[in-house]
């Protein structure tokens, strides 16, 4: 991640002054600044999310117990984490040393986290000062459009996405793009007719979300069209037959091949090629070749009793 121009721009307004500037340069240094912070928002959560997990194997090598989980959903322990380190660090000298990469990352993530906080911190001093407008959407699925992620409807583990692009924006555009979206605490003003208006907001997270869902989409229909060009009937639907076995149940045949396989082995029951059938069993053995020959027949645009010499050919080559 590369910040140097976002900094250079805040260090070459001494005293973060934006006296002098024209409202389109504030908007662009706005743009900047937020996009920069977006950036580090990102890092850090990623961080944040390393070292939790890090310090949960930590309390596991100290053997501490899990007391339950805070509202920030991270799990909690019998311990503070100062003393499971402690404990790790003693059980390393012990000759322990499979625990020295846990302890060392833990403390290399420490370490990038608190360098990216100051880092954010010194991008975000020139908004603390002039507080321009900002906007923010909710990533999940029907999430409003707040002007800080500090909203009381919101709550500690909302994630957000940074709609820079609206930074230093006047803020009825802001609330005129949101539309529905527009969240009423943080935009109290808003008017009804805009309230009630789809939301033309361009969201880069929501859009990569639809896309994943439309190739989800087009995978899950080219596993469809598969599946129903092997299946055995022309609708690409299962093909239901009497069991070979069990004249009163039924079974499902879901491919064209096993189909055939079906309706050799069935005829190889009828001619008693390996064990005569049943006196009983015959007039369903016969009513699943019927089932089959009908339905590859209506697949291939035959008639049964083409299908059924076709299938008869198959047959005595399988045999020869």
């Amino acid at each position: 991640m590369d910040g140097s121009s976002a900094r250079a721009a805040i260090l070459s307004h001494p005293g973060h002054t934006l006296i002098g500037m024209s409202s389109s340069d504030i908007r662009a240094l706005a743009v900047e600044v937020d996009t920069l912070l977006a950036a580090l928002h990102t890092a850090a959560h990623h961080h944040e999310q390393q070292l939790r997990h890090l310090a949960d194997s930590l309390h596991r090598a100290a053997e501490h117990a899990r007391t339950g989980v805070n509202i920030l959903g991270a799990t909690t322990w019998d311990a503070p984490l100062t003393d499971a380190i402690t404990t790790v660090e003693e059980r390393i000298a012990a000759g322990q040393v499979h625990l020295q990469w846990t302890l060392t990352d833990y403390r290399t993530q420490s370490e990038i986290l608190t360098q990216i906080r100051v880092e954010a911190s010194e991008a975000n001093a020139i908004w603390l000062e002039h507080q321009w407008t900002r906007a923010f959407l909710v990533t999940n699925a029907g999430g409003h459009v707040h002007s800080s992620m500090e909203c009381s409807t919101c709550r500690p583990t909302t994630t957000y996405e940074w709609l820079t692009e609206y930074s230093a924006a006047n803020e009825d555009d802001i609330v005129a793009a949101a539309g529905e979206l527009a969240c009423t605490i943080c935009y109290p003003s808003a008017p009804a007719d805009i309230l009630n208006q789809p939301a033309t907001i361009q969201s880069a997270h929501r859009a990569q979300a639809a896309a994943e869902a439309t190739q989800c989409a087009d995978a899950r229909a080219q596993r469809d069209a598969a599946r129903r060009a092997k299946a055995p009937t022309a609708s690409g639907e299962p093909l239901r037959v009497p069991s070979r076995y069990r004249g009163d149940r039924w079974e499902e045949i879901r491919t064209e091949r096993t189909a055939i396989s079906t309706w050799m082995d069935t005829h190889s029951d009828l001619t008693g090629q390996f064990y005569p059938a049943r006196e009983e069993d015959i007039p369903h053995l016969q009513r699943i070749e019927e089932l089959i020959e009908v339905a590859l027949a209506d697949k291939h645009g035959t008639t049964p009793q083409q299908q059924r010499e076709i299938l008869l050919a198959k047959y005595a080559k399988r045999r020869s």
